[in-house]
């Protein structure tokens, strides 16, 4: 279990004396860190001879402590003792001592050296990200991150849906084996059914231990693998005659598959076993000493990236993430995607001098959607401007006038809105009254003007109705306006 979790524990051994009186005993110390941070240290003591740790003491001491303490809490397998070492003494960070006294090193007939290992500070993993909101109406905004911290594989979560798989560092890992093989066990991996794979890659079989991934497994594909329609690694298991705690996988440590192309770039596995029963395989994503697992779909996919996008609709969201182990490393529960910002029209209108004047303008303010605009205009006497990027439309007559918006980035078009050119100056006349006199035959008109703005005087033409000719001007500096002199039951009109 604790070998699975990604810690940043750093572990140095003193070399064993060359004495060759040295006891015949091995110490090596096994360290994890819970996904609570808690450390778990427990040691082996190894001897080919088990009686040599009967009545064996073991002491450990702290980066504080000046007086070693007694560790009594140890079991006794075949060949070696693991002591367990209590977590309130592995709870600080700094360099650790475990020693280990037996009858024969007190009586000085051998020596068994110490062994020192540290425990340094977790770095943190950290979250760079931007939020572009959408534009549109129905769209989805924008989610883009970047990582930094310990190296590994990270899983994405948004409000408990996994979201995508990115990484950190995950080019830089080592496709080496660091150790002599062939160890004393492997686990043999059968690989069919494999695509997008090339002479050439690597694919390496690695498990998380104490200093991030190591690779216990390794093969370079050639011509002859690539045309074969199956292929096997070794995943090669720990040596325990060694004082490494990184040989190679133990019991339940999980595989992680990596494929580095020839020009460097590593990718993503996806991958599926056989099911349980098949065969004598054991079938299982850990490893099995002396096990073999047959895998039936064996596909390589995206190559690792340290940043990542995604879709993401209007709302607020919990963003999680994982490591490879399933603990969680990062937790925010603020990200918000706004929703798109509605186009709004506006206008400033500016009047035309006169009524029939053709001086008026209208200047338009479209904000929202994707901020790409054609606007169509139409107005009083068949004016029509369509499809235009203009917002500025001058030389109007006063009248309504009907704008239609399509936004292109957003393939939209808004209802059509309406706006007013007023002019400044109007006028209007009214008939109060008309008296014909018989004995003059003539008529007595009254008209009332009336207004917007009217500046006096003002001129009044006379205009015979049928011939158009103009009968009489004059000005007038009042509203009330009496024309008088139509003959003969003539019709006129001012």
């Amino acid at each position: 279990m604790y070998r699975k979790l990604l810690t940043l524990l750093f572990c140095v051994f003193f070399a064993f004396s060359s004495n060759s009186q040295n006891c015949g005993i091995s110490v090596v110390p096994n360290i994890s860190v819970s996904c609570e941070g808690i450390s778990s240290v427990t040691v082996s003591v190894g001897s080919s001879n088990i009686a040599e740790l009967n009545n064996a003491t073991y002491y450990i001491s702290s980066p504080t402590s000046t007086n070693p303490i007694l560790i009594t809490d140890f079991f006794v397998n075949d060949n070696d003792v693991t002591v367990i070492i209590p977590s309130i003494l592995t709870n600080e960070i700094g360099e650790y001592v475990f020693s280990v006294s037996t009858v024969n090193s007190e009586a000085g007939n051998c020596f068994i050296p110490d062994v020192y290992f540290s425990i340094l500070e977790q770095a943190e993993l950290t979250l760079d990200y931007i939020i572009s909101n959408p534009q549109c109406p129905s769209a989805d905004g924008f989610f883009s991150g970047s990582l930094d911290g310990p190296s590994g594989i990270y899983n994405i979560y948004f409000d408990g849906e996994f979201a995508l798989e990115t990484s950190l560092g995950i080019n830089e890992i080592n496709f080496e084996i660091p150790f002599s093989i062939p160890t004393p066990s492997s686990h043999t991996i059968a690989i069919s059914n494999f695509s997008n794979l090339q002479a050439g890659d690597q694919i390496g079989i690695f498990f998380n231990s104490n200093d991030g991934f190591v690779c216990s497994g390794l093969t370079t594909l050639t011509d002859s693998d690539v045309n074969s329609p199956t292929f096997a690694i070794a995943a090669w298991g720990d040596d325990p005659s060694t004082n490494s705690i990184q040989d190679g996988f133990q019991e339940g440590d999980e595989f992680i598959f990596l494929v580095k192309k020839t020009d460097g770039t590593v990718y993503d596995i996806d991958l599926s076993y056989a099911p349980a029963g098949t065969m004598t395989a054991t079938n299982t994503s850990d490893f099995d000493e002396n096990g073999i697992s047959v895998i039936t779909s064996f596909n390589v996919s995206n190559p690792f990236v340290e940043s990542f996008d995604i879709n993401l609709s209007p709302g607020t969201y919990l963003l999680e993430i994982f490591n490879s182990s399933g603990c969680l490393v990062f937790e925010d529960s603020g990200v918000e995607v706004l929703e798109p910002n509605e186009v709004s029209i506006s206008a400033d209108s500016f009047n035309s001098s006169c009524e029939f004047s053709q001086d008026g303008t209208l200047d338009f303010d479209i904000i929202g959607g994707s901020e790409e605009y054609l606007v169509s205009l139409y107005g009083p006497n068949g004016f029509a401007v369509v499809n235009t990027e203009s917002q500025i439309f001058e030389n109007l007559l006063p009248g309504d006038y009907f704008l239609i918006v399509t936004d292109l980035g957003c393939s939209v078009t808004y209802d059509p809105q309406t706006f007013q050119v007023s002019s400044d100056e109007f006028i209007e006349s009214t008939l109060l009254s008309q008296n014909y006199d018989c004995v003059s035959q003539s008529f007595s008109n009254v008209f009332e003007v009336s207004g917007q703005n009217v500046s006096y005087p003002i001129s009044v033409d006379v205009v015979d109705f049928f011939t158009n000719q103009l009968i009489s001007s004059f000005s007038s500096t009042e509203n009330i306006i009496t024309i008088n002199g139509c003959d003969s039951c003539s019709i006129c009109i001012s």
